[in-house]
């Protein structure tokens, strides 16, 4: 029950932190610059799938990430960690996208971000979301390989309509400074949320 306790309140505090889409905080120092600790938040969507509303909340917890100090200058941002510095991501990224089913609301203009209802009332199973990462540099776009989806139903959420999945990307060679953007779509190729963040 303490990891539902946890994980939950992370998918709650998502809701806060989604317009931010980060877990911050100022530099001791030097005020202008942001100190990122996990989990890094990408952001908080739903979507309708037939009768019912799934939320998807993603995020970060690498280990990367820890202590990691963004530093505004004239020629841009610098990142680093104590007296190391870092230009780039590392080899590869892990990701966390946790899944809540629910009944819509009544008044389905309050659900938060509404992504196109599918065509079909079929339910739209776990094994059904398929995702896809890219990296963004100005208007260039560059695939980045997910090497492996891990697919997670833990004890606590048997309770509830919910679901996890762990997504492995390939980020060496990626720039600090690019943006990263996840498309979440169905089996049938519908596109169902996008997430970026841009440290």
């Amino acid at each position: 029950m303490l990891g539902c306790r946890i994980r939950w309140s992370l998918f709650a505090s998502a809701v806060m932190l989604a317009t931010t889409g980060q877990v911050v905080r100022s530099s001791p120092k030097h005020t202008n610059n942001i100190v990122y600790h996990p989990p890094v938040i990408l952001g908080l969507q739903t979507f309708q799938s037939g009768p019912t509303c799934i939320s998807l909340y993603v995020y970060t917890e690498d280990s990367f990430f820890e202590d990691l100090e963004k530093i505004e200058t004239p020629t841009g941002p610098k990142f680093r960690r104590k007296s190391t510095w870092f230009t780039e991501f590392p080899d590869t990224i892990l990701l966390v996208v946790d899944a809540s089913r629910k009944a819509c609301p009544r008044d389905r203009k309050s659900v938060p971000r509404l992504q196109e209802r599918r065509e079909s009332d079929q339910r739209l199973e776990p094994d059904q979301l398929r995702f896809q990462a890219e990296f963004i540099t100005g208007a260039a776009k560059r695939p980045a390989e997910i090497t492996s989806v891990e697919f997670q139903k833990e004890p606590w959420q048997e309770l509830r309509d919910d679901w996890s999945y762990k997504l492995t990307l390939k980020s060496k060679g990626a720039a600090l400074t690019n943006e990263l953007l996840i498309t979440v779509k169905s089996d049938t190729g519908q596109q169902l949320a996008r997430f970026s963040k841009k440290l």
